[in-house]
């Protein structure tokens, strides 16, 4: 039978602030390796034979997921969620139109692993108890006390696994240490794998409400250039919940799989650092720094010069807008920061960061009262809507390459440095005609900056 791939990608990474935010949660980051976690899942599979793959993400990343994943053949489609429910809803849109003997195998977009060999092989051990009706998750044997991660505890044996007795969330310090001195107990990687039949009866049988709504939303769903869109209406009447919670703490046919492949979880900095290639002074350094009698650090720097002095098991990230400074093991507190920033409506968390579209990308460089200064890069032979704005003008400067104009009934022309005013109600349109890229900065400027001051009147990509 079939051995199909979800890669789940809609996390938001709150743990890693600042460099993950809203805009560009860190599946969509390069922060251990070269390319983005999302990109380095992708680039596992190779070493394993499957079918194809199915990425779940949030709408609002579906642009910046079409273009990480570089034109994959091996992806059969882009699931869109148009809210966030959990990884149990998640799974269930994902399994829904499959033959119920198609083995699905769950992977998070967030997570490394060291080993692909071992990887492949625990997978094809797995595949032997799903085969038989089990639905598998694997487990990793602890390297240490962790509390932000779940555990497993490993019953008698079954075949090429074992029995599960118990799921444990998020455990206390003090648990944690008890859990891994027993030997009984490990990791839940996140990673699962099962027939698709056999998950969804499970979900069916456990959280009827939740198998409705999500077969009537991929019923009602429409596809959209290469994405599949889930009706918003009936998909928001989903229950939220994991697939531990709904699913596996329920059913009587769990089993874990041990996974030995050096699995890591990068949740949270102090993961990060631990994933990390230190230098003499066990120091993680990224970017541009000084650091004089300084130990035991994950010191990163995206902008101008760093020097620590001093310091000993310190975290500290400098980002374009944003600072933090912090005990290496005080990383979960993130958390409660995260929804202190929600609280206080810090308006400039997202500035700086690219918002990707289909014709490109935009980074909102500057903002202050009653104007905003963004940097917009347009591909080759690529448009942006018809469109006009009810409350703000614009004006565009030309940086790199050639731009056409639309401007009510008018077209123009403009070359490197010319620039053109496009005042508010005015119908308009910017468009790449040649095979270089384009760059323009672009300041708007009114009594209302928003994104949705946006009526479309022709878009090549059937955004309304």
């Amino acid at each position: 039978y079939m051995l199909k791939v979800i890669i789940l990608a809609g996390g938001s990474g709150k743990r890693l602030w600042p460099l993950s935010r809203d805009l560009m949660p860190k599946q969509f980051l390069s922060i251990v390796e070269p390319e983005s976690m999302l990109q380095t899942t992708l680039k596992r599979l190779s070493h394993l034979c499957f079918d194809s793959v199915k990425v779940v993400c949030n709408e609002e990343q579906r642009f910046l997921v079409l273009d990480q994943i570089g034109g994959e053949k091996c992806v059969e489609a882009i699931i869109l969620e148009p809210c966030q429910r959990n990884t149990a809803p998640a799974l269930a849109v994902a399994a829904l139109n499959e033959d119920p003997n198609t083995t699905l195998l769950i992977l998070p977009s967030d997570h490394l692993i060291e080993n692909d060999e071992n990887f492949v092989k625990s997978v094809m051990n797995a595949r032997a108890l799903a085969d038989e009706g089990c639905l598998v998750a694997f487990g990793i044997k602890p390297l240490g006390v962790e509390t932000g991660y779940g555990y497993l505890k490993k019953g008698k044996r079954e075949k090429q696994g074992f029995q599960i007795d118990q799921f444990v969330e998020k455990p206390s310090y003090q648990k944690a240490k008890e859990y891994v001195n027993s030997k009984e107990y490990f990791w839940n990687s996140g990673f699962y794998l099962f027939k698709a039949g056999v998950y969804l009866n499970e979900l069916k049988k456990y959280e009827p409400k939740v198998f409705e709504s999500c077969e009537s939303a991929v019923a009602a769903s429409s596809k959209d250039l290469e994405f599949i869109r889930l009706d918003k209406k009936l998909f928001s009447k989903c229950p939220s919940g994991s697939i531990d919670t709904m699913v596996m703490e329920r059913t009587d046919n769990a089993v874990m799989q041990l996974l030995d492949a050096g699995w890591r979880d990068i949740g949270s900095w102090s993961a990060v650092y631990d994933s990390s290639a230190r230098d003499e002074n066990n120091n993680v350094i990224k970017g541009n720094i000084i650091a004089h009698k300084t130990s035991k650090s994950y010191l990163r720097n995206d902008k101008g010069i760093l020097v620590t002095i001093g310091l000993d098991d310190l975290l500290v990230v400098v980002n374009k807008n944003a600072v933090l400074v912090a005990n290496k093991n005080s990383s979960e507190e993130l958390k409660v920061i995260d929804g202190f920033l929600d609280l206080n409506d810090h308006d400039n968390d997202n500035l700086n960061y690219k918002v990707h579209r289909p014709w490109g990308f935009y980074e909102c460089i500057d903002r202050g009262e009653g104007f905003k200064v963004k940097k917009i890069r347009v591909k080759p032979m690529k448009r942006l809507s018809l469109q006009k704005h009810a409350h703000r003008s614009e004006h565009w400067v030309v940086v790199t390459g050639e731009a056409e104009v639309i401007k009510n009934k008018e077209c123009f022309t403009l070359k490197q440095n010319q620039s053109i005013y496009i005042p508010a109600g005015i119908v308009h349109r910017l468009s790449n005609i040649t095979n270089k890229t384009l760059e323009i900065i672009e300041v708007q400027t009114g009594s209302i900056l928003d994104e949705e001051d946006i009526l479309r009147l022709d878009d090549d990509y059937g955004r309304h």
